[in-house]
């Protein structure tokens, strides 16, 4: 009932969108219902998860290959649904005035609460293949939300590069899930973690834990895949607040938390995870360092601390996974809320560039103020919620025995305050030494923008603050989460003040060194940035794979009919041969009371004549009227054999199918037939092995008897139930009257498309 309850909230959101242009001043009525709800509705689960219950449901899918629909509502999927449904619903209504006007507006509603459901389904799935179908559902929809502007070439080449490898990631996360369920023996996280052991005992340990991390890293934006991140960027601002802070670069984080009872506490777990981890934080914050653009500076603090989430995931002590996950909820408050304000400073002047953005909080004081709240939590400053997910960062690395895992995460976290200050701060605090413009003289200071837009970051921050002020408003949350993933963990109280120890010592050493990096970031922003080794490597993979691709259509796809019909024959014969030649032999023998009789014969002879008249005339014409002897041959025969209404419907057709190619054909342009003898020469070959091959099939049809005749049954059918004397029209109208309706069909619609040929051709020579 529960998950039936959740995802017909979701549903009825799709219903809410239509009314949005209807309801132009009500826009944020119209968009929050839905997550709002059901983020109100996700707390109904809360009381059985506190007391350690795992909400679950099961509905039957594949059951004979033991595959069901399996949901199970955790404490990590609870705190993951929080946050795509809480955050979803400000996004919601910021976009209602972020995309006030805009034509576009509905789609992206669809789209957004489109990725809302997948997104739930991902946090709620107990089964393998549900878990990759909501998986590649992110992946498409985020294709679609990132190329939203796809009038624009840069938007479909940026949202193709964002499926290219998440896409890739995914299909090989799908071959790693097949892989581990067939040696964990299960298709529900559930089982598999009560099997782990077999998991990590098993000599496909190494290759199952590449190929599930490599759907994970490409997800979470890990290096050397982190590159499609910053590229995506170029989504409408709602887009990039949801997707890269709450809900897609987040998925791959949790499929990384769900594996860590299945696949984690090894060695090479470890290694991998905390190695990526720190190579990814140090990246992306240098990717940050050298930008400009708002934008692109928030992209490069989301890879530096998706790194540092990967960091901890990896060294998986009870201290790290409290840390990784105070930091998720941390970031994603903070980030979201930085990038909403990233979207009304670019409507409101009309650039993200911070070298042009100075002393905005005069025209947007609550832009502003969230801005700041955001900021400083991101800086890692008490009394925000990103102060105690640095410090309980710090003590999860103190015990490690590595003193390079802690000079690492002090220079990233380090790097992560410098762009705070210039994202939070200089556009709104720093004052342009100059230029001291008024607000009337300068077109870049304008005013707030729509209400919707300047409240839901402020919420966002606030909440920053208060969860900051009183972590234990969050922490039940945060602790069953942590149950969720190791069951035996220590519950380690989350406060604020922890006395002076060196976690604060580590943390006072950070803000200096994030300030002397601020200082004298100034000159990496002047250089122009070079591409990364992972993007040169990506334009050229994918420029080879294009390339071979159009060599390949260019020689499969010829152009020329009887190419096609010669691969495809050659291709019937030798399957066919390759089935039937072991159970047939090369020849077989016939049983046949056919009388041949002269005028069979003759009608034989000549159209065997006709058909090799086909072959050798250059005539177009010749071939056409060749091809009209052949189907009165047939017609004959089905005169002789007592079906007059066959070989009156045969003599129509193909009467009517000689004219219209007459008169079709020589509208065509002409084309050269004379080929070499060689071409001819297979074309033969190819023609009579196919020949030989139905020959075969038809004689050796008349020795098989799958079930006993029906023919006489219809004989006696015929008159007393079908109220008619011709067999042959019974059957059709009566016994197979559904067979005859559908040929109907396809003659009309083929009947239609040669109407419409001869109209073109017609009025293109007029």
């Amino acid at each position: 009932m529960f998950f039936a309850l959740t995802f017909s909230i979701l549903a009825s959101a799709f219903l809410l969108v239509p009314l949005i242009k209807k309801f132009s001043g009500a826009r944020v009525l119209v968009s929050l219902p839905a997550g709002l709800a059901f983020f109100a509705f996700l707390f109904m689960g809360w009381p059985s998860l506190r007391s350690g219950e795992v909400i679950t449901h099961t509905l039957e899918w594949f059951p004979s290959m033991g595959i069901n629909l399996d949901f199970q509502l955790t404490g990590m999927g609870f705190v993951l649904g929080l946050l795509v449904m809480g955050i979803g619903a400000l996004i919601m209504s910021y976009a209602s005035g972020y995309m006030k006007g805009d034509a576009k507006e509905t789609r992206l509603y669809l789209l957004l609460y489109s990725f809302m459901v997948a997104m739930v389904g991902l946090a709620v799935s107990n089964n393998l293949l549900l878990f990759f179908i909501f998986w590649e559902l992110t992946s498409i929809i985020s294709y679609l939300l990132v190329g939203f502007k796809h009038e624009y070439e840069t938007s479909r080449k940026n949202a193709l590069q964002a499926l290219l490898i998440t896409g890739g990631g995914g299909i090989a996360m799908l071959i790693g899930l097949v892989m581990l369920s067939h040696v964990g023996g299960a298709w529900t996280f559930t089982e598999l973690t009560a099997n782990a052991h077999l998991i990590t005992e098993s000599a496909l340990y190494p290759y199952i834990l590449t190929l599930v991390l490599l759907g994970a890293f490409t997800k979470s934006a890990q290096f050397p895949f982190h590159f499609w991140l910053p590229n995506a960027m170029g989504a409408p601002t709602p887009v990039s607040a949801y997707l890269h802070s709450a809900t897609m670069v987040k998925a791959g984080i949790f499929l990384m938390f769900v594996m860590t009872p299945i696949l984690g506490g090894t060695e090479l777990w470890k290694t991998t995870l905390i190695t990526t981890g720190s190579i990814t934080l140090l990246v992306g914050g240098w990717f940050g360092l050298t930008q400009k653009d708002l934008k692109a500076i928030l992209a490069g603090t989301t890879i530096s601390v998706l790194g540092l989430i990967t960091f901890l995931i990896g060294i998986g002590s009870d201290k790290a996974i409290l840390a990784a996950i105070l930091v998720m909820v941390a970031h994603a408050l903070y980030k979201a809320s930085l990038f909403m304000m990233v979207g009304a400073v670019d409507l409101a002047t009309g650039t993200r560039n911070i070298n042009e953005l100075r002393g905005l909080k005069k025209w947007m004081p609550l832009t502003a103020t969230a801005a700041l709240l955001a900021g400083l939590s991101k800086m890692g400053l008490p009394p925000f919620y990103g102060f105690i997910a640095k410090e309980y960062l710090y003590k999860a690395a103190i015990p490690l025995p590595m003193e390079w895992i802690q000079a690492v995460l002090v220079l990233g976290n380090a790097i992560i305050l410098a762009l705070a200050i210039k994202v939070s701060i200089i556009p709104f605090f720093a004052k342009d030494k100059e230029k001291q413009e008024s607000a009337s003289d300068n077109p870049l200071h304008k005013n707030e923008l729509d209400w919707t837009m300047s409240v839901s970051p402020f919420v966002l921050a606030i909440l920053g603050v208060l969860f900051g002020a009183f972590p234990n408003l969050i922490t039940p949350m945060v602790h069953t989460a942590v149950h969720s993933i190791t069951p035996e963990a220590n519950l380690y109280a989350v406060k604020l003040w922890s006395g002076v120890n060196w976690p604060l010592i580590l943390s006072i050493f950070t803000v200096g060194l994030g300030l002397a990096l601020f200082f004298s970031s100034r000159w990496l922003e002047k250089k122009e940035t070079p591409k990364s080794w992972g993007v040169v490597i990506y334009e050229r993979l994918l420029e080879a794979v294009l390339c071979l691709f159009k060599k390949t259509t260019r020689v499969v796809q010829s152009g020329y009919l009887q190419n096609y019909l010669a691969v495809i024959l050659i291709a019937t014969v030798a399957l066919v041969a390759w089935k039937s030649i072991p159970t047939m032999g090369l020849w077989v023998s016939y049983e046949s009371n056919l009388t041949l009789t002269p005028i069979i014969i003759i009608t034989a002879v000549i159209m065997l004549i006709s058909a090799f008249w086909i072959c050798i005339t250059k005539s177009k014409l010749n071939s056409i009227i060749a091809l009209g002897v052949i189907g009165a041959g047939v017609a004959l025969l089905f005169a002789y054999y007592s079906a007059p209404d066959l070989a009156i419907t045969q003599l129509l057709v193909e009467s009517l199918i000689v004219v219209m190619f007459a008169w079709v054909i020589k509208d065509i342009k002409p084309h050269n037939l004379s080929t070499p003898l060689l071409l001819n020469s297979w074309y033969l070959i190819i023609s009579a092995s196919f020949s030989l091959l139905i020959f075969t099939l038809v004689m050796k049809s008349k020795l098989v008897n799958l079930a006993p005749a029906i023919s006489q049954k219809m004989v006696e059918m015929s008159y007393p139930e079908g109220f008619g004397s011709n067999v042959v029209n019974v059957t059709l109208v009566d016994f197979r009257a559904l067979d005859t309706w559908g040929e109907a069909t396809v003659i009309s619609i083929a009947a239609i498309g040669v109407w419409i040929l001869g109209k073109n051709l017609i009025s293109k020579k007029s």
